[in-house]
């Protein structure tokens, strides 16, 4: 992890990542604000580790790169992640290793869930390479969290409700869910009525 929150490292000769190496990366909404190494007059070796992304809540566009790996030199970024994941449930983690100037690292997050309104394509379509963009409901578990999930699909991208729910993770959508749905109340008044 580079830095502290979001910061840097500086990196003179090579840099690498083995196997069960795990690279943690903070970042915010805003594009290439995230934490960064820099490799000064040296190879980048990324031998199958796992890249973990730290997303900070904001309002994310559809699509924010960020340099993760800076590589100054003239060689290519040797070897891939062997896993990447994200703790958000509707950002998706891309990540191109001749990104930058040919050789660095960047990483891309995608928005998955885009509201009518913001001219990203409506729930579920996508053709002609665009993404397929997913509902909120995509991580319910009940129907009433379905349907307060597709209440807010609904909403526009600048609505703090709908921003509150997208920088969530899949447990604490699903709670969100439940608490717009009223659904507790309901569970508690039919608990009682079973006693």
């Amino acid at each position: 992890a580079p830095g502290n929150s979001i910061g840097s490292m500086t990196v003179n000769g090579n840099f690498t990542l083995g196997p069960g190496a795990v690279f943690q990366v903070e970042l915010d909404a805003t594009p290439n604000n995230s934490d960064k190494v820099f490799v000064v007059g040296g190879t980048v070796n990324i031998t199958g580790a796992t890249l973990q992304v730290l997303a900070q809540n904001g309002a994310y566009n559809p699509s924010t790169d960020y340099v993760i790996i800076d590589n100054d030199g003239n060689d290519a970024v040797n070897g891939t992640f062997g896993s990447v994941s994200t703790n958000f449930a509707f950002l998706t983690p891309i990540v191109a290793y001749d990104g930058g100037d040919g050789n660095d690292v960047v990483l891309t997050l995608l928005r998955t869930v885009v509201p009518p309104d913001s001219g990203g394509g409506s729930s579920g379509g996508g053709s002609g390479g665009e993404p397929n963009y997913l509902s909120l409901c995509s991580v319910a578990q009940t129907r009433n969290q379905c349907n307060v999930a597709e209440a807010l699909d609904k909403f526009p991208f600048a609505n703090s409700l709908f921003l509150s729910v997208l920088t969530q993770t899949v447990d604490g959508a699903r709670q969100a869910f439940d608490a717009l749905s009223g659904e507790v109340h309901a569970t508690v008044a039919g608990t009682l009525v079973d006693d």
